[in-house]
């Protein structure tokens, strides 16, 4: 049998965010996580027979990712300093 996880919203993920930024900041002062809530993807084809391309970027942080296969990437959290 096979157990399916629902993606989580993006609000679900922002509130996520305020908790750790919350309980990081007492010990880590200027230090902020980006778990990058809100994304932006661009789609586009090499050529008209190419690979189709997948870029995602986080709208809040320099974080971003591009990969060939048409494959929806993820962003690893990052951590950043104020």
């Amino acid at each position: 049998m096979m157990d399916f996880a629902f993606p989580e919203t993006p609000e679900e993920i922002q509130h996520q965010e305020d908790w750790v930024n919350r309980t990081l900041q007492p010990n880590y002062p200027g230090v902020r996580v980006c778990l990058h809530a809100d994304r932006t993807m661009t789609t586009w084809r090499s050529d008209a027979d190419g690979e189709i391309w997948i870029r995602t970027e986080c709208d809040y942080c320099p974080a971003s990712v591009i990969t060939p296969d048409g494959t929806v990437p993820c962003l690893a959290p990052g951590y950043f300093r104020d």
